[in-house]
This record gives structure tokens, sequence and C-alpha cells, in this order.
């Protein structure tokens, strides 16, 4: 699941170049360090495993319950109360800034390339 968790011997034990051990304890220490892992893993999740899913299942029920009896509702409330403002802001900005964005892409439209085959172009330009 979490690529960075799963470590190998080889990833926390590295000999470096010129200095090897023998073949034979490199591999015995790896076996224990693969046993003792292993165990130590299988143990806490034996005492411990339960306990933390029982915790996590409780806060994500939670969680999903805020959301679906508290924040979903709240946000449709807040909408359809601020509807109305959304209504009037988008009225007043479209009575002040529609004209003058208009009259700016009139002005921005005289320095547009024309289509050099274009027949109204021509009769334009003469």
């Amino acid at each position: 699941i979490i690529i960075i968790l799963q470590v190998v011997f080889d990833d926390v034990i590295g000999e470096p170049k010129g200095n090897h051990s023998l073949e034979c304890t490199w591999d015995s220490a790896s076996c224990c360090y693969e046993f003792c892992f292993t165990l130590a893993y299988s143990i806490m999740t034996l005492c411990c495993g339960m306990c933390i899913a029982l915790e996590l299942g409780c806060e994500f029920g939670q969680i999903i319950f805020c959301h679906v009896w508290f924040c979903t509702p709240g946000l449709k409330s807040l909408f359809f109360q601020m509807f109305p403002c959304k209504c009037l802001y988008s009225h007043i900005v479209r009575c002040l800034a529609d004209p003058w964005c208009e009259t700016c892409s009139y002005c921005c439209g005289a320095f547009e390339e024309p289509d050099k085959d274009d027949a109204h172009f021509k009769t334009r330009l003469y």
C-alpha cells in the first residue's frame, strides 16, 4: 500500500563496497531480520490490531455521520439562503461590468488580424 513501508533487509543493512561479511553471516542475519520482523509485526497486530481497527471504525463512522447529518444539510441550507445574493450579485456585475467588457472587446477587436481571403476585410481595407 505505502511503498516506503516495504522494508527489506538489504534496505536497512547496507555494506559499503570493499567491506563484505561472509556469505553465511549475511544470509543468517537476513533470515534473523525477516523472522524478527515478521514475529514483531504479527505480535503487535495480534495485540493492537483489533483495538486500532475498532477505534478507526468509530472515528470514520463519526466523520461520515457528521458529513451526512450536519455538513451536507448545512451546505444545502447555505446554498438556498445565498441564492438570492448570488442572483443580485450576478445582475450587478452584468449591469456594471458587461458594458465595459463589451467596449474593451470592440476596442481590442480593431487590432485583430483578419482573414486575408475574407471579402469583408477587402472592402473595409479600401
